[in-house]
């Protein structure tokens, strides 16, 4: 809920002030953004005393370069009760002052709003759990194949001939191929 306080300088006429918004409503620190649309110039910065019971600004004297924009931070402590202010500001060594008013509010009483995602309304379809490896009822034709690589693999170390050889790499190759369509 804490928004920036912003200023406009030197926009109208030299030395001109223009408050963006005001009141602002914040809930914590909040910032005071000066747009500086002209030519270099000082601007002071005083909180009134409601506001500086419970909020600190570091730089309450600021010089501004021409077309320089600055953000200047004011903090305000924690537990701090709603309260309204004013911060002023004055331009051109005093022969323009303009006010604007800050309302800090409670954060405790402070509602948030949380968005809901509409994607949350629609429910998820259910998985089924499926055994990654295999199915039980596929067990027994993988054992054959195991078997049939095995007798294929200890003929071609006992026989060591160029048809066995062939005949184990056939025996594999099919294997692979059933395993490959037990898994689909």
């Amino acid at each position: 809920m804490s928004a920036d306080l912003e200023i406009q300088i030197n926009r109208a006429f030299p030395n001109s002030i223009e408050v963006e918004e005001s009141p602002i409503e914040v809930s914590g620190s909040f910032g005071v953004i000066l747009y500086n649309n002209g030519a270099p110039c000082h601007v002071y910065l005083q909180l009134s005393d409601e506001l500086a019971e419970f909020a600190y600004m570091g730089t309450s004297n600021r010089f501004l370069k021409e077309q320089e924009n600055v953000r200047l931070e004011i903090r305000v402590r924690e537990n701090t009760p709603e309260i309204e202010g004013w911060v002023k500001i004055v331009t051109g060594h005093g022969s323009e002052t303009a006010y604007a008013t800050v309302i800090i509010k409670d954060s405790k009483k402070i509602r948030t709003q949380i968005i809901v995602d509409e994607k949350l309304s629609i429910p998820k379809p259910r998985v089924v759990d499926k055994d990654p490896v295999m199915p039980t009822g596929r067990l027994p034709l993988v054992a054959l194949m195991m078997i049939a690589i095995t007798m294929a693999a200890t003929s071609l170390a006992i026989i060591q001939n160029w048809i066995i050889i062939i005949g184990v790499a056939v025996i594999m190759a099919g294997t692979y191929i059933a395993y490959q369509l037990i898994r689909t």
